[in-house]
């Protein structure tokens, strides 16, 4: 399966949607405002190490469901990281 057809199955799957609510619920606040002394509502999680630099497809789905792989951002952050 190519990078970008396992990214949209492993975005769209049931076990993502609960971890992203999961990830929000804990970390509500955007991480990186935080760190620069603003209080700001995240809105996204973002995958510090992108899923499509693996190799595999099982170190994709690590990858893509690994806690410590996760960040609660704001849409502004998020979109800055993307650029």
């Amino acid at each position: 399966m190519s990078h970008s057809k396992l990214y949209v199955q492993l975005m769209n799957s049931r076990e993502w949607r609960e971890l992203r609510i999961r990830k929000l619920q804990s970390d509500p606040l955007c991480q990186l405002c935080l760190a620069n002394g603003k209080v700001v509502s995240a809105r996204c999680i973002h995958h510090i190490l992108p899923i499509e630099a693996t190799r595999s497809e099982a170190e994709a789905r690590r990858r893509a469901f690994d806690w410590n792989n996760l960040q609660s951002l704001c849409y502004q952050c998020h979109a800055e990281i993307h650029k």
